[in-house]
């Protein structure tokens, strides 16, 4: 699925602990359902990407960052929040 993006961008930030070396940003639109790689994709594993918002518009979206390579090791947003697309 193809994302254009017309909202400013917004910091996702975390902490890594132990030996990750690469990490997957991801982002829902229907409360973890399904789930979307940011564009463009996060490289490494700088504990911060600037996430270009996408064009969406939903009161059930939510964040995931995991390991690339342990897919089991993962975080979610806290709590579902709300994208609006700017007209």
């Amino acid at each position: 699925m193809l994302w254009f993006s017309v909202l400013p961008s917004s910091s996702v930030e975390w902490v890594s602990e132990g030996s990750i070396n690469e990490v997957l940003v991801e982002f829902s639109c229907d409360d973890g359902a399904t789930w979307y790689g940011v564009f463009p994709a996060n490289e490494g594993d700088a504990g911060q990407y600037e996430w270009m918002v996408p064009a969406v518009d939903s009161e059930q979206c939510l964040v995931r960052v995991s390991s690339a390579t342990l897919p089991a090791v993962y975080d979610t947003s806290d709590a579902a929040f709300t994208i609006v697309p700017v007209e």
